[in-house]
């Protein structure tokens, strides 16, 4: 509930407060014209005959220095972190980026938050993640109980049923009674085990009902191969294309159903399945005494060495013999093949007769085929669960979309043990997953992956998606067939090789990871890919061992783009990393990057945006510890560079950290030296210094976050019935088109306002960007409509937006709306209304806004710096050089700059800072001293 007071008691209040306080308080001295007030004129006179030298000196830009060698200190020192941060006026609390900015919703994980609030826990979490998939890769159990764990789904122990527990089940009594008996002892335990678990199944899937399933199949489906469609005219666009509005209503409805599953039985019943699985496995050489007398006459279906096809309550049972087998256009619930060189064509769960189902293969020996031409097949769970388990031969797996590990609200394993194999996949597999989990685990040979879309290791929402690769020398590739749009001619979509995956603005991404223990690999990609994630995901693509090649083009090789983490791990060997931009180690848009070579002699290339750097208010860092490295990359925003962002009017911090090693930089970097780029990024190269074991910025923490967190529930979508506006409905990525819009509403005046804010609602970037450079384009005309806008009592969201667009209007008319809503509760409002108040002239009195000072916003205390930059009081000095000192660097560098405009007056406040430095952080004196440098005192 907002704390709100009436714009006319406001008023009575501050007219109070002036009468008490304008003997003291003044406005900023570039208005004292309209005071008419001649004693200021002799005032300012005399100040600028006795601070002239230090006004003529502060006409030159005030710049640090940008390059220094490391003294012997810092070389002994053991923490180069430190002493890169320390050097850059920064501290870790600064890497940090507030999860908090978006709101919460049902699929987000608790980790996402962890590592964007604290970047140095992701190598950390690396680490465990890597110990974790060596530790479970030998049994399908522990790989899916690992899944289930970093999906932070609990899971009742006691709830998941094994063959100990299993007592004889009287509906398979009948059946596979023409095998020898251990055999079928083994397997009716088996299904057993695969019947309870069934109906697990079926309660996950029991709160929506068959319309609602087949709706979600076909909804998402159509949301992920939405490339394929629009390139192929796979369907045709309906007769009347639905609003914005009715758009979203589908996208909220489409969550929120899937919020309704019962995840909990779900990985119950993949839990008890894959433990069966796991015996059965154990106990092979029982399943290979299994053969029979009895005649299996072949058909379109089965063909070759058959021993066994027998009906039972899952669906049929499947025994191939040690002969060569053909399986062609079945719905087996178990296809058990005991050797030779087989072939799977179109091998899928039955989806008709339930919906939810399952299917499984375990292929003991032979070089075999694995081909699918239709989409859920080969390893995919959709709506259940799916394994297909080969355990030795060189073998190919052929197939189109949701395949080869891929988990489609369910969960799908491709288990291959041994063999020199090859993976060929179109859209969504190779270890991916939405709303389930999805796993390719691979334990020997030198294999090759091919997908063009969604592969490799990749999370979507509610989903974990995992490439395990234990040995051999393997290559990866992604992309070659969908175009990205900024360079549809030599760019394509990736979204592979470890990468995290969200819907912007409806569903928080999951976890993608891409894990390769031994060998030379080598990895080739284009767009957001190899350790890369996008909305409020993780994407991790993590090498152990080898002289690794990895080629992308753009949003790769450990960037995050939009409130997410993207990080590339090499533990070891010489590897070479080629890009083009927006890569290695790179966060963009409150996201962290991070590209992490442990050692070995390498080489980064890449042209522009790349190698420990950062834009739009991310944090992006390349570390590597040990090693004669080469860096290559064009001068812009490269090498160890933060930007700011007048956009977002905010910092992004960038370093670049290199140890132990003769190194080559193309930029700024040198052996042995500091170095600061853009605004607030550098680099470290020290080749003295090795990460301290003790160092608590590595130390391996677990990922609890401190904040408290809810679960969060999605409450059904209500469509509510607006005007629409026809030129908004259309296609904004246009550019030109945009900005005909553009000109054409914001020719109508501010009579149109109260509908485009009317469209605010809608969860599109794009759409807001629009709407705000509409009104922007009025000019203050729109400033009355803005504040009528604002009496209407908006919702929170809503009335952010409506303060930051009337915040550019820069209309002293609206002083008094945004001093009433700094009594906010939301600290989001209180943000807007401060950042519209440091851009008025004249600007707020003094008692309005020092307050919040100390408000828990810290863009609350980062706008009251910028308005406070015209003031030349003692009061406003006061406050401003107490801000020096803050924890956030954003707030920090906001007062700094308003204090170099009045360097004179504030030079006593700044001395006795720097004399008192023992009681503030080491970052405040150097701040104060950078300033101070500016009108000629010196140290």
């Amino acid at each position: 509930m907002e704390r709100r007071l009436t714009l006319k008691d406001r008023k009575a209040h501050k007219h109070m407060l002036n009468k008490k306080l304008n003997l003291y308080l003044k406005r900023p001295t570039h208005k004292f014209s309209q005071r008419k007030d001649i004693k200021v004129l002799f005032v300012l006179l005399f100040v600028c005959i006795i601070f002239s030298s230090c006004f003529h000196k502060k006409t030159t830009p005030l710049k640090r220095e940008e390059k220094r060698h490391l003294s012997v200190k810092e070389e002994i020192d053991q923490n180069p972190l430190r002493t890169l941060l320390e050097y850059l006026r920064l501290t870790e609390s600064d890497l940090k980026i507030d999860p908090y900015i978006a709101d919460e919703d049902y699929f987000r994980l608790d980790k996402v938050n962890v590592l964007l609030d604290n970047p140095l826990k992701i190598e950390p979490y690396a680490g465990y993640l890597s110990k974790s998939i060596k530790e479970s890769k030998v049994s399908l159990k522990k790989m899916l109980s690992l899944a289930i764990e970093e999906l932070e789904i609990n899971i009742d122990s006691k709830n998941i049923q094994d063959l100990s527990s299993i007592d004889e089940n009287n509906q398979f009594k009948d059946v596979l009674l023409n095998i020898p008996e251990d055999a079928r002892d083994e397997l009716l335990k088996f299904l057993s085990i695969a019947c309870l678990a069934q109906t697990k199944l079926n309660e996950a899937f029991s709160p929506l009902s068959h319309s609602e399933i087949g709706f979600l199949k076909t909804y998402f489906s159509e949301m992920i191969i939405k490339d394929k469609i629009e390139l192929t005219e796979e369907i045709q666009a309906p007769a009347k294309s639905p609003s914005m509005r009715e758009e979203q209503y589908v996208k909220e409805t489409s969550f929120y159903l899937a919020s309704k599953i019962n995840r909990e039985q779900l990985y119950e019943a993949s839990l008890m399945v894959a433990g069966a699985l796991d015996h059965l496995l154990k106990n092979s050489e029982i399943l290979r005494t299994i053969s029979t007398n009895n005649e299996v006459n072949g058909d379109n279906a089965l063909n070759g060495d058959i021993i066994l096809c027998e009906d039972t309550p899952l669906g049929k049972v499947i025994i191939g013999g040690k002969e060569p087998t053909y399986y062609r256009n079945t719905n087996a619930f178990l296809i058990i093949d005991l050797g030779g060189d087989d072939e799977y064509h179109n091998i899928s769960p039955d989806l008709d007769s339930s919906p939810s189902s399952s299917a499984i293969i375990i292929d003991l020996e032979g070089n075999d085929l694995y081909n699918s031409s239709k989409k859920y097949s080969l390893a995919c769970g959709s709506f259940g669960l799916s394994f297909l388990i080969d355990c030795s031969g060189d073998d190919r797996y052929l197939s189109q979309d949701f395949s080869q590990g891929c988990g489609f609200f369910g969960v799908g394993v491709l288990y291959d043990k041994e063999g020199d194999d090859r993976y060929l996949a179109d859209i969504m597999g190779q270890g991916a997953a939405a709303f389930g989990t999805g796993i390719l685990c691979d334990l020997k040979g030198n294999d090759s992956y091919h997908g063009n879309l969604l592969n490799q290791g990749m999370g979507f929402v509610g989903g974990i998606g995992l490439l395990i690769e234990s040995q051999g020398n393997d290559s990866f590739f992604s992309g070659g067939k969908y175009p990205d749009f900024r360079e549809p001619d030599v760019a394509f979509d990736s979204f592979s090789q470890g990468f995290g995956y969200g819907y912007r603005n409806f569903g928080s991404g999951g976890i993608g990871v891409l894990w390769d223990d031994e060998g030379n690999d080598h990895y080739s990609s284009s767009y957001f890919s190899q350790g890369s994630s996008y909305w409020l995901a993780i994407g991790l693509l993590i090498d152990n061992g080898g002289n690794d090649i990895y080629h992308a083009r753009r949003y790769a090789q450990g960037t995050g783009t939009h409130l997410t983490v993207g990080a590339l791990i090499d533990r070891l060997g010489d590897d070479c990393y080629t890009s083009m931009s927006v890569s290695q180690g790179c966060g963009y848009d409150f996201s962290q990057g991070l590209l992490f070579d442990n050692e070995g002699d390498d080489t980064y290339s890449a042209e522009w945006f790349a190698q420990g750097t950062s834009g739009s208010s991310g944090t992006g860092i390349l570390i590597d510890q040990k090693g004669n490295d080469s860096y290559l990359c064009g001068s812009f925003n490269s090498q160890g560079s933060g930007q700011y962002s007048t956009k977002m009017e905010s910092g992004s911090i960038g370093l670049l950290i290199d140890l132990e090693g003769k190194d080559r930089y193309s930029v700024k970097g040198e052996d042995d030296c500091l170095w600061h780029q853009g605004k607030y990024g550098g680099g470290i190269d020290s080749s003295k210094s090795t990460w301290d074991k003790n160092t608590s910025s590595w130390s391996d923490r677990e990922l609890t976050s401190d904040k408290e967190t809810t679960v969060t529930i999605i409450k059904p979508p209500v469509f509510e019935e607006k005007e629409l506006l026809p030129e908004l409905e259309s296609s904004l990525g246009d550019e030109d088109y945009r900005q005909i819009v553009i000109k054409k509403f914001s020719k109508k005046g501010p009579s149109i306002i109260p509908h485009l804010i009317d469209y605010l609602d809608i969860k599109d970037a794009l759409l807001k960007q629009t709407i705000m450079d509409i009104i922007r384009e009025m000019g203050k005309v729109a400033a009355p409509v803005l504040i009528k806008a604002l009496e209407s009592n908006l919702e929170t969201s809503l009335t952010s937006s409506v303060l930051y667009m009337l915040g550019d209007m820069e209309d002293e008319q609206s002083q008094d709306t945004f001093i009433y809503y700094l009594n906010a509760d939301n600290p989001k409002i209180r943000s807007m209304a401060m950042r519209g108040l440091s851009k008025l002239t004249p600007a707020p009195l003094l008692v309005d806004i020092l307050p919040y000072a100390k408000d828990e916003n810290p863009s609350v205390r980062k706008y009251l710096a910028m308005a406070l930059k015209e003031y030349e009081v003692s009061e406003a000095i006061k406050v401003l050089t107490n801000l020096l000192a803050d924890d956030n660097f954003n707030v920090r560098f906001a007062a700094f700059e308003s204090l170099k405009g009045n360097e004179a007056k504030a030079k006593k406040c700044l001395l006795n800072l720097i004399k008192h430095q023992d009681r503030y952080p080491v970052y405040a004196s150097d701040l104060a001293k950078d300033i101070l440098k500016g009108c000629g005192v010196g140290n």
